[in-house]
């Protein structure tokens, strides 16, 4: 990862996590990187033609390693309450989250 790589925006519920590529291109990218590595998603089209939903638990988990590996850089989406920003439960560091040191 880099200074320049595109950056996700993440948010959380009980029933999914989605996020949010910054443009077409990456989401696309975001796309085809989830598809080659077997990983479950669907689009997520209330949200944006840009957002992706990358389940929950284990699934969502898998998938920020995905794109971690992938070269994407995650933040938390601004409707994120502060007390759920746990990027633990994800297994990437996302600035602003309550649980960064273990990662």
């Amino acid at each position: 990862m880099n200074d320049e790589s595109p950056v996700l925006l993440v948010l959380t519920s009980p029933r999914s996590t989605c996020v949010w590529a910054p443009d077409d291109d990456a989401s696309r990218r975001v796309r085809a990187s989830l598809t080659e590595a077997g990983s479950s998603w669907s689009a997520s089209p209330h949200h944006g033609k840009n957002v992706t939903d990358i389940e929950i638990g284990v699934d969502a988990y898998s998938s920020c390693q995905v794109l971690a590996d992938a070269g994407f850089a995650f933040a938390w989406h601004p409707e994120q309450h502060p007390l759920n920003r746990r990027s633990s439960r994800l297994g990437v560091r996302i600035p602003g989250s309550l649980d960064n040191e273990g990662l």
